[in-house]
């Protein structure tokens, strides 16, 4: 029981971050694909769970709790097989072979409730645990095996069909993202297995026979790593991307802070050029973590006019005392004399001149140039905060 509520854990945080990711893009069909798979695979599993014990669920009989098990576990491997589609295939093919699948699962969800309705009364308890090896005086009844036989033949049909699109998908995949379909195929191709054995089972049942027990518990054992490479192989490339997204972040939210000195001294002597107005708290704006790459843009932005606007200035200074090289700690020096000067009223004419200019091309080494220049101003910045 443990076990199913770590199971069933795993899939609602999967689930809540799964809901957050459509809420930001709700067109994404794909995405609104593989979140229903989540959706209906994790209220599937309690179903299946009581079903297979033979014990009512919420006043659902277990026979019952199996139907919805089973409709959702097929609705689930149904968006699986869209999620694919519309990976491998053009818009419009894929929504034509939506649509061919949408009928089909309606079909045999239909078949499914049809047949359920016709087990008899005093065998739909055991019916129910027939997955499970027991409930044996169940085989040979036709509408039973009928059952167990459309499910298990149409999530057989939906993974094969989802690992032929996956191998569509990997002829034109490169790198990590091949790597990652490869382990979803190999995933697929474990599920698939397990899914044949399932449903030559149960149509062995139509003749009051099974396979052999070592057969039957290899399929159950094809289960857990089937559905594990499947989850891998699916999540690995969001993982990677969100730890990608992640060292940015990091990045930017240092070099903010880091741009804390020289955004404070041109701030001070130019406020206009501020591009919001809002003053906010140094102490609150160190804490913060939301807006991390709009905050970084805009401070470097406005280190980049604060210098244009200080220029005309440094190069005054510069041509009064020429230097034979322009560190980043005797160009703060220079800054630091530049904002004196025209804080003191000094009026110098001339024309804006690149200031920390840096040698390659490119935001990075732009912003690379500015943060040696804040950290040679870090020191002195440090200490008047």
């Amino acid at each position: 029981m443990i076990g199913i509520q770590i199971v069933v854990g795993i899939g609602i945080l999967t689930l809540a971050w799964m809901l957050s990711l459509v809420a930001l893009k709700p067109r994404d069909v794909r995405l609104r694909s593989i979140t229903a798979v989540v959706v209906c695979w994790t209220m599937g599993l309690p179903f299946v769970v009581y079903a297979s014990r033979g014990v009512d669920f919420h006043g659902l009989q277990p026979m019952w709790s199996q139907v919805t098990n089973h409709v959702l576990i097929m609705t689930g491997a149904y968006c699986l097989v869209c999620f694919f589609s519309y990976s491998a295939f053009d818009r419009r093919e894929a929504g034509v072979r939506a649509k061919w699948h949408a009928l089909v699962l309606v079909a045999v969800v239909s078949t499914l409730i049809v047949t359920a309705a016709f087990i008899p009364a005093e065998l739909r308890t055991v019916a129910a645990q027939v997955t499970t090896g027991k409930g044996q005086e169940a085989r040979g009844v036709f509408s039973i095996s009928l059952f167990y036989t459309v499910a298990n033949c149409y999530l057989l049909s939906a993974f094969l069909s989802s690992a032929l699109a996956t191998r569509r998908v990997v002829r034109h995949a490169k790198g990590g993202l091949r790597f990652a379909l490869r382990i979803t195929m190999a995933g697929l191709a474990t599920l698939i297995l397990a899914f044949t054995i399932f449903a030559v089972s149960s149509s062995l049942h139509f003749a009051n026979t099974d396979l052999p027990d070592p057969a039957r518990v290899a399929g159950v054992m094809l289960l857990l790593p089937g559905f594990g490479l499947f989850l891998l192989g699916i999540t690995v490339p969001a993982a990677v991307t969100r730890v990608a997204a992640g060292r940015i972040w990091w990045r930017h939210l240092r070099a903010y802070h880091t741009l804390t000195p020289l955004w404070t001294l041109l701030h001070a002597e130019f406020p206009e050029d501020a591009l919001i107005r809002v003053p906010t708290s140094p102490r609150l704006d160190r804490l913060r973590c939301t807006g991390v790459h709009r905050r970084f843009y805009r401070r470097v932005i406005e280190c980049r006019d604060g210098l244009v606007r200080i220029s005309p200035y440094l190069a005054h200074i510069q041509a009064a005392a020429p230097q034979t090289a322009s560190a980043p700690t005797q160009l703060a020096q220079q800054l630091r004399q530049a904002l004196q000067a025209r804080a003191s009223g000094v009026e110098v004419r001339g024309r804006p001149m690149p200031i920390a200019s840096p040698a390659t091309d490119g935001l990075d080494a732009d912003v690379d140039e500015l943060l040696a220049l804040a950290s040679a101003l870090q020191p002195v910045g440090a200490s008047a905060r």
